[in-house]
């Protein structure tokens, strides 16, 4: 249900995230989900045990994590002092996504 929603708000018609039929059938795979969601559970994490100001974040998607698999959000420091590397990979420990954000 939170693909469909998601793919309503964001005016996304791919059936790819909201069509378990039609992706399976037409693409070969499971339902996808949507790579700006998962930024936002990137995003969304109080990774800091307290709340910060994130002031800048960037994030580059790679394979595709499909519904109904398990997938990680996980964090570490990053370069600068105020500055956190994120990612998400999948239960095998493939990187499915990347991002870092910088705290003000």
């Amino acid at each position: 249900m939170l693909l469909f929603r998601y793919s309503a708000v964001t005016s996304n018609g791919h059936r790819i995230h909201y069509d378990r039929d039609y992706a399976r059938d037409q693409e070969g795979h499971d339902l996808v989900v949507h790579g700006p969601l998962l930024a936002i559970f990137l995003q969304d994490h109080n990774w800091c045990g307290q709340l910060f100001a994130c002031s800048n974040s960037a994030s580059v998607a790679s394979p595709p994590v499909f519904v109904d698999a398990a997938f990680y959000v996980e964090a570490a420091a990053g370069a600068q002092k105020n500055e956190l590397a994120l990612w998400i990979r999948d239960a095998a420990g493939a990187q499915a996504m990347r991002a870092s954000a910088v705290f003000s």
